[in-house]
């Protein structure tokens, strides 16, 4: 179930903490550094925008906090992750603002990767090859054509009846 899954990433990532290719014994201390919290959350399937993730991180420095427990990672995706999903309509729209066709509905790598990289989060163009590198499982050409649905069911990962 999910509260299993949760935990099992929680200890991956005080592994991870304590170095992936070390030989030496580990310590299952209970905590997790900080700055693990962002890629534990995208692991639980909410992805933090740099804003999110920065009013996380100051909400728990305030506190005093470098480490989190497992039941403050419970707190914080319980209270960070939006309670709706994305809808069908949101991905339309976010196309539609994009610069998708406005007949056919759709738009080109190239100039998906354009737009990204000049409105909203700010981008690298590193950042956003890892990006899609991550969800494709490889390079895009740039020569690719995408609708919101194909979007969602090839880069997303899931079909648009998901997103509904």
């Amino acid at each position: 179930d999910f509260y299993d899954e949760m935990r099992d990433y929680f200890y991956l990532a005080q592994l991870r903490s304590q170095g992936e290719d070390t030989t030496e014994d580990r310590q299952v201390s209970g905590v997790i550094p900080l700055d693990e919290v962002p890629d534990m959350l995208r692991a639980l399937g909410y992805y933090p925008s740099n804003f999110d993730v920065r009013d996380l991180v100051h909400e728990m420095s305030r506190k005093g906090k470098d480490h989190v427990t497992f039941e403050e990672l419970v707190r914080l995706y319980v209270n960070y992750k939006p309670v709706a999903g994305v809808s069908q309509s949101q991905i339309e729209a976010a196309f539609e603002a994009l610069g998708a066709e406005p007949m056919t509905g759709i738009i080109t790598a190239s100039s998906l990767i354009s737009q990204l990289k000049r409105i909203g989060e700010p981008l690298s163009d590193a950042e956003l090859t890892k990006c899609i590198e991550a969800l494709t499982g490889g390079k895009l050409t740039g020569k690719e054509d995408f609708t919101a649905a194909s979007f969602a069911d090839k880069i997303l990962g899931f079909g648009m009846e998901e997103a509904a």
